[in-house]
C-alpha cells in the first residue's frame, strides 16, 4: 500500500503544512521520521503502536523529534512481526511433545511484547526498544535454558545461532554502544551456559576430554561466537551509517531551508529596492509628498526611515524658502504702499488681496488710513467752519469801518488780521484737500 503523502511546506522540507486537527490524529511517523498519514490494517497498527504525533503536525520537527518518531515506527513495524512470530512459534511447545522451555520462553516475550507497546505508545521509544531487545533476548536465551531432559545437545546449538537477532534488532532501535554491550553479553551467555550446564550424550563424546572445563567447548562454542561478532560488527556498521545518514539528511534539510530562506530574503530585497527606486523616481519628478511605505520585517526598514525624514527636512525646506519669497513679494507690494501713503494718496486702500502673509499688518493699516481719513475730513469740515466766522467777522469789520466814530487806525489793523487769518484758512483748506 502506498502512503498518502502529506503537503509540505517549501521552508522545511518533509514538513507537513498546517493541517485539520482530525487529520494530525491519524497520522504516524515514517522511516525517516516525516509525519505522514496511512489507512487500513497497517495504519491502525502504528497509529495503536507508534506514539501520538498530533502536536507535531503544526510545526517543524527537530533531528532529535525525528529520529525518536522514525525508531518508534520501526519498533512498530518490528514488533507487529514479533506477533506473527510468536502465533508461529506456539505451536512448537506442544509439536511434538510439550516443550515447557519453549512455552515459557513465548509467554514470557508476550509480556515483554506488550510492555514495549505500552512504552512506545506512550513515547518512551528508547525504553520501549530496550525492552523489546533485551527481552528477545532473554527470551531466546530461557528457551536454552529450558531445553528438555536439561541437558544441552547437538540439536540445541542452532539456538545459540538466533542470539544474532537481538544484535539486527539494536542495529535500528538502539545506540552503536549498545550493540557492543549486547554482544558482549551473548558471548558471556553462551560460554557460561556451555561451560556450565550438562551436556547431552552427543555432545560430551564429541568434545575433547583432555581440557580445563571451559576450554572443552571450544570447538562448539566458537561458531555461535563469531556468528554474533560477524551479525555484531555488521549491526555496529549499520547502525553508525544510519546515523551518519541521518545527520548528513537533516544537514541537507538545513541546507535547503538555508537556500529557501536566502532566496525569500533575496525576493524581499529586490522588493524593498523597488519601492525605494520608485520613491527616488517620484522625487526626482518634483513630488516631495512621497514616501516609503514602513512596514514590519522589511530589509531596508532603516533605509526607508531615514528616507522618509530626508524627504520631511526638504518638503519642509522648500515650503520655507518658498514662504520667504512670498513675504518678500508682499513686502514689496507694502513698501509701495506706504510710498503712495506718504505722498498722501489717502483714498486708495490697502492691497490686502496682494498681502496674504501680512494680512494682521494690511488690516492694522487699513484702520489707520480710516482713522486718518476720518480725522482730516473732521479738520476739513472744521477749516470750512472757521471760513464761514471770518466772513461775518470781516463783515461787521467793514461795518465798523463803515461807522463815524470808529477809530481808522485800529480798524485797519483789525481789517489786515482778519485777512490775514482768512488767508491762513485758505492755504490750511487747499492742503486737506490733497489728502482728501
Amino acid at each position: 500500500m502506498r502512503p498518502n503523502q502529506p503537503e509540505t511546506s517549501p521552508a522545511h522540507s518533509g514538513v507537513p503544512a498546517v493541517l485539520d486537527h482530525s487529520i494530525a490524529h491519524d497520522q504516524v511517523a515514517d522511516v525517516l521520521g516525516r509525519l505522514e498519514t496511512q489507512a487500513g490494517a497497517w495504519g491502525w497498527w502504528l497509529a495503536l503502536t507508534s506514539p501520538p504525533v498530533a502536536h507535531f503536525a503544526h510545526r517543524a520537527l527537530s533531528a532529535r523529534e525525528r529520529e525518536r518518531l522514525r525508531r518508534a515506527r520501526l519498533l512498530s513495524a518490528l514488533q507487529l512481526t514479533a506477533v506473527v512470530l510468536i502465533a508461529l512459534i506456539l505451536p512448537r511447545g506442544f509439536i511434538p511433545v510439550l516443550d515447557p522451555g519453549t512455552l515459557a520462553g513465548v509467554a514470557g516475550f508476550a509480556v515483554i511484547l506488550l510492555t514495549s507497546i505500552v512504552l512506545n505508545r506512550r513515547g518512551a521509544v528508547v525504553a520501549a526498544s530496550i525492552v523489546f531487545t533485551a527481552g528477545l533476548a532473554l527470551a531466546i536465551a530461557g528457551s536454552q535454558l529450558a531445553t528438555p531432559g536439561g541437558k544441552i545437545s547437538f540439536q540445541d546449538m542452532a539456538g545459540y545461532d538466533l542470539l544474532v537477532i537481538p544484535l539486527v534488532v539494536a542495529s535500528f532501535l538502539l545506540s552503536s554502544r549498545s550493540i557492543i554491550l549486547l554482544w558482549g553479553a551473548s558471548v558471556l551467555f553462551v560460554v557460561l551456559d556451555l561451560g556450565v550446564s550438562t551436556h547431552g550424550a552427543n555432545l560430551d563424546a564429541y568434545l575433547p576430554t583432555d581440557l580445563p572445563p571451559f576450554a572443552r567447548i571450544y570447538p562448539v562454542a566458537i561458531y555461535p561466537i563469531v556468528l554474533t561478532a560477524v551479525v555484531g560488527v555488521i549491526a555496529w556498521l549499520a547502525a553508525r551509517s544510519t546515523a551518519r545518514a541521518l545527520v548528513e539528511a537533516d544537514r541537507t534539510a538545513d541546507v535547503e531551508r538555508a537556500y529557501a530562506l536566502l532566496a525569500e530574503q533575496n525576493r524581499q530585497l529586490e522588493e524593498a529596492i523597488g519601492v525605494i527606486q520608485h520613491v527616488h523616481s517620484r522625487v526626482a519628478r518634483g513630488d516631495l509628498g512621497v514616501r516609503a511605505p514602513i512596514r514590519s520585517g522589511d530589509p531596508l526598514l532603516l533605509i526607508a526611515s531615514s528616507l522618509n525624514l530626508t524627504l520631511d527636512r526638504l518638503a519642509r525646506g522648500t515650503l520655507s524658502a518658498a514662504t520667504l519669497t512670498e513675504v518678500e513679494q508682499e513686502m514689496q507690494v507694502l513698501h509701495k504702499y506706504l510710498s503712495d501713503l506718504a505722498q498722501a494718496r489717502l483714498q486708495t486702500p490697502v492691497p490686502s488681496d496682494q498681502l496674504r502673509r501680512l494680512a494682521p499688518l494690511a488690516y492694522g493699516l487699513e484702520q489707520l488710513r480710516g482713522l486718518m481719513l476720518q480725522t482730516i475730513q473732521s479738520a476739513r469740515a472744521m477749516t470750512e467752519q472757521m471760513g464761514r466766522d471770518n466772513q461775518v467777522v470781516n463783515s461787521d469789520v467793514q461795518r465798523l469801518a463803515a461807522g463815524a466814530s470808529a477809530d481808522p487806525d485800529a480798524v485797519s489793523q483789525l481789517q489786515r488780521d482778519v485777512e490775514a487769518l482768512h488767508a491762513n484758512i485758505a492755504r490750511l483748506y487747499q492742503y486737506l484737500g490733497q489728502f482728501l
